[in-house]
């Protein structure tokens, strides 16, 4: 039987860190359910294409794909098991802060080791993506095997519908842009926020499924869904937006956002396309993509799934693919979009607002953003402490004085981590769902001005 005995039959306690430790929370199901399953659909795969790797990556891979498989089969046990989570044994730069982070947390427990069950959900999640890439970096012949490629080039080719219908649209409305009014220019920045936000559903690692965009018209989407925006800030964005441009051309600056990424594949697309609508509508200069440096937690964008999702644009019989991806293209050889895919902090276990301590030179990186847009849950929560806030605590609140720059949230909400919401409407939706806040059927966009 699992170790279970520091579990508490609750839901998380309001303003206390989240943890598997509360049975009737997120963590626990996560950590009891959803982490087994990630684990096993690498173990299936790594199995079922075991000669295809091996010709790859020629001599030792095999053998060392066993000693993977073998790791990624202990990992599970101890999780199920509620093993205590080992130090890092790898020699990536980040290695030691995790480690340091164990040693603190383990002096805080009177030396009690940190178990799955009872360690902030935080850590704790990060922490189990990390290890599987432990598992390859070590090796000789694996050490950039991407464990989750095939599932998102699944569900990119599941999404290629709606992709398309998406490159249609976008390829209209800018044709149209010199001949727009102002408030048709707001009217479609405002759907691409949308779309960006909704994109934010395709997440392989909350999925049990395959996470493709099912819907064949993205545009269609945000005009059925707009009453599930359960936080909307829309209005104050764009007028932001607006304001800032009318100041930096006084002052002769540009105007910089910095999107901060989730999920490849689709949602990938979506920001993309709200980062071209703004660079051609005018409204900014420059467009900063930060993307995790390591594979994690299965679907999110690292700088080879850029590459992989361009290519994929390069040899299809898609017209309007074919005039989207030209657009993009020259955003990168200009130098208006540009890649940021060395930084550690988005792959470590850290809160938002331990930034200025932990990392000073990245806060200070995106304190001269004009615009910061955090895609996702975990950002979301990252953004929040992981903390289990009253569902009406004011946005700005609870990012504990994180404020490098004004900053949007975009997410499909996915955990019960969540702020600025009426708790009425928590109450209606939980009568209608129980489980409504871990589906990504209703979305926030939540923005703050310092």
């Amino acid at each position: 039987m699992p170790r279970l005995f520091h579990t508490v039959d609750s839901s998380t306690p309001i303003n206390v860190l989240a943890s598997a430790k509360y049975r009737r929370s997120f963590a626990y199901v996560f950590t009891k359910d959803r982490m087994p399953v990630v684990i096993t659909q690498v173990i299936d795969l790594l199995c079922r294409d075991k000669i295809e790797i091996a010709e790859k990556y020629q001599e030792g891979s095999s053998e060392e794909l066993k000693c993977v498989i073998g790791m990624l089969s202990k990992l599970k046990t101890d999780v199920q098991t509620n093993k205590p989570l080992e130090p890092l044994n790898d020699s990536a730069r980040d290695a030691d802060r995790w480690n340091q982070y164990l040693e603190k947390q383990k002096e805080k427990l009177d030396g009690r080791d940190l178990t799955w069950f009872d360690s902030p959900f935080l850590f704790a999640d990060c922490y189990f993506y990390r290890r599987v890439t432990e598992f390859f970096e070590t090796s000789k012949t694996l050490s950039t095997y991407d464990p989750y490629l095939k599932q998102k080039d699944d569900a990119l080719k599941g999404s290629m519908e709606s992709i398309k219908s998406l490159a249609k649209y976008c390829n209209v409305i800018t044709e149209k842009i010199p001949s727009m009014s102002n408030e048709e220019i707001k009217e479609e920045t405002m759907k691409l926020f949308q779309v960006s936000m909704w994109g934010n559903e395709c997440d392989l690692a909350l999925a049990v499924e395959g996470a493709g965009h099912k819907s064949a018209n993205a545009l269609q989407q945000v005009i059925n869904k707009k009453e599930n925006i359960i936080s909307n800030d829309l209005d104050g964005i764009h007028l932001f937006l607006s304001g800032v441009r009318t100041t930096a051309l006084q002052e002769n600056r540009k105007i910089i956002v910095d999107i901060i990424m989730d999920n490849a594949g689709y949602e990938l697309v979506s920001d993309f396309c709200l980062a071209d609508w703004l660079i051609n509508s005018s409204l900014v200069d420059e467009v900063r993509f930060h993307v995790k440096n390591m594979p994690w937690f299965v679907s999110d964008t690292n700088s080879h799934d850029i590459l992989w999702v361009l290519g994929a644009f390069e040899v299809t019989d898609s017209e309007d693919l074919l005039t989207m991806l030209n657009r993009w293209n020259k955003n990168f050889s200009s130098g208006q979009w540009n890649v940021k895919d060395k930084e550690t902090y988005w792959t470590l276990p850290f809160s938002y607002h331990e930034m200025p301590t932990e990392d000073p030179e990245l806060y200070n990186q995106l304190s001269s953003s004009s615009l910061l847009i955090f895609k996702g849950d975990l950002n979301y929560r990252k953004l929040l402490g992981d903390i289990n806030w009253k569902f009406s605590t004011p946005f700005g609140a609870a990012l504990q004085s994180f404020t490098p720059a004004p900053l949007v949230a975009l997410r499909a909400v996915k955990t019960e981590i969540l702020v600025g919401v009426d708790p009425e409407v928590v109450v209606k939706n939980n009568i209608v769902d129980s489980l409504w806040m871990l589906k990504g059927t209703h979305g926030v966009i939540q923005f703050h001005i310092p």
